[in-house]
């Protein structure tokens, strides 16, 4: 079954999560990874092993 989500209590059954987050810039063109480091984060505490985590961003290539 395929849902979308914003409650993290939805997350604790899942198996795939598909991260979807805005990556701004900031004035010197530089990623602000933020967003997408609270929204691993908090998946991160629902991953069990043969879990599968998929990215879905406008982080550039080689990004750290």
């Amino acid at each position: 079954m395929l849902g979308f989500t914003h409650n993290l209590e939805d997350l604790k059954d899942s198996e795939i999560y598909i991260i979807t987050v805005p990556t701004p810039i900031d004035k010197d063109h530089n990623p602000d990874l933020s967003l997408l480091k609270k929204a691993s984060s908090m998946v991160g505490e629902h991953l069990n092993t043969d879990n599968i985590v998929i990215y879905e961003s406008t982080v550039y290539p080689g990004s750290n």
